[in-house]
């Protein structure tokens, strides 16, 4: 399985006669593989920040843009990708909206992980650690 594409999305909501400033701005990122399994992920940052982070500068030798970071590569080795983002970024810099970016990219790669396993991104992760939260854990439809 392969990494075919990163897609930001943004999400924004205004309520009627609000000012600008008290709004709300998210965005999703989802990953894509050649399976047809994709993982979704929120980051609370700004849409734009996180799709320059993400999709960088197109032909940029210094800065590729963490997507061209992880295209091709096997979903199911989130430390990997996330270790190879995160040393692309030195130069850069590993605050803010870079940072949300590889977050983003990491979270939706333990959620094509999951989907591939059939099991919740918590138990990938040791299980749940409390009892109440085991009768909510239910894995994602693929």
């Amino acid at each position: 399985m392969k990494i075919i594409g990163v897609e930001v999305i943004g999400l924004s909501a205004l309520a009627d006669g609000a000012a600008p400033d008290s709004g709300f701005e998210s965005c999703v990122v989802e990953v894509h593989t050649d399976a047809g399994l994709s993982g979704i992920a929120e980051s609370a940052s700004a849409t734009p920040l996180v799709r320059a982070a993400i999709e960088g500068e197109a032909g940029s030798r210094t800065y590729p843009g963490l997507a061209a970071l992880v295209m091709g590569r096997d979903p199911l080795d989130p430390e990997a990708l996330w270790q190879r983002m995160y040393r692309a970024t030195a130069f850069v810099g590993r605050r803010g909206a870079v940072l949300h970016g590889i977050s983003a990219i990491d979270m939706a790669l333990w959620d094509i992980r999951g989907r591939a396993e059939g099991v919740t991104v918590a138990e990938l992760l040791g299980g749940a650690r409390r009892a109440r939260l085991r009768a909510y854990a239910t894995v994602w439809p693929t």
